[in-house]
């Protein structure tokens, strides 16, 4: 694990690498943060992959009794292990319909963590255009319906992960 970025990148932009590079950072956010309101919702897009099961824990560590895990199936691997404040629902955040329903089913919702993403490893260069919208689907369009769906609801907190953000896990 590397601990200097720039090293770390500059790796990733030789190409030179086998697997994944992975940076180690402190924690952001400090443990007595007061983003996490303990009655309301935290609703988690992404909430099934690795990045989403990592911020499940840390909400539900840090008080939150509601942990929404959205993602386009709904499902959860019967191998992973999600805190007892957390259930799974069918959210597609790149769909803005998928984002209304969720957000008019839930009665509070305190936080949205937008963790939704899809890999696709390789150089820039190499990407083709189809391959980047695939891509930018989850991220963006899924930050622009959440925006959208939000837009009347109090937040106490709105997180957009990086694509980049679960090479720090």
């Amino acid at each position: 694990a590397w601990r200097s970025y720039e090293e770390a990148f500059r790796l990733l932009q030789s190409g030179s690498n086998v697997g994944k590079v992975v940076l180690r950072i402190a924690p952001l956010l400090s443990t007595s943060s007061s983003l996490i309101s303990p009655h309301a919702t935290q609703l988690l897009t992404g909430g099934t992959g690795g990045l989403g099961v990592l911020t499940a824990k840390w909400l539900a560590k840090h008080g939150s009794s509601s942990i929404l895990l959205a993602s386009r199936s709904g499902l959860v691997h019967h191998s992973i292990a999600v805190p007892s404040a957390a259930r799974a629902v069918q959210c597609d955040a790149a769909e803005h319909h998928d984002c209304r329903r969720l957000l008019l089913e839930e009665q509070r919702v305190g936080g949205l963590w937008h963790a939704a993403g899809v890999l696709s490893d390789g150089l820039i260069a190499k990407q083709a255009a189809s391959m980047l919208q695939r891509v930018f689907a989850p991220k963006v369009h899924g930050a622009w319906a959440l925006q959208d769906a939000s837009s009347g609801h109090p937040l106490d907190a709105c997180v957009l992960f990086s694509s980049i953000a679960a090479l720090y896990m």
